[in-house]
């Protein structure tokens, strides 16, 4: 059975994304992850909070939920949005092997997510966008 740890819906500005980021943070840490472990939450939220902010909602406010659910095996964060639909798993993998000059800014969001987690789910319901990131508990 899943527990909720966190359940808030919040306005997706950027300058909302740290009081994002720090409530995911305390979950973790309720949940009992490690504190490297729970840094990794963190930066996989702040990440998918702020591509929300600036890809979802094209750089205006708009609704965010932040959902953290735990149950014996992995804690589950779901960050939600009612922008624009975008599967962020059909995205290519960036290519990294180039000069670091010359590649394009951007679009290391969901690589870097990828690297923290150790699974992600996307679905659109309805009007909403929903990534959600896993963790495994155990070691």
């Amino acid at each position: 059975m899943n527990e909720v740890l966190l359940d808030r819906s919040l306005v997706a500005g950027l300058e909302d994304v740290p009081e994002i980021v720090r409530a995911a943070g305390e979950a973790a840490a309720q949940a009992g992850l490690s504190p490297d472990r729970a840094l990794h939450v963190q930066l996989a939220v702040e990440e998918a909070a702020a591509n929300v902010c600036t890809h979802a909602y094209r750089g205006r406010a708009g609704p965010l939920r932040l959902r953290v659910l735990s149950d014996p095996d992995a804690l589950r964060v779901e960050v939600s949005d009612e922008g624009t639909p975008f599967d962020p798993l059909a995205q290519k993998p960036p290519d990294l092997t180039g000069d670091l000059m010359q590649r394009p800014v951007g679009g290391v969001g969901i690589h870097l997510i990828r690297s923290v987690t150790d699974n992600l789910e996307y679905e659109r319901r309805g009007d909403r966008n929903i990534l959600t990131l896993i963790f495994n508990l155990a070691p």
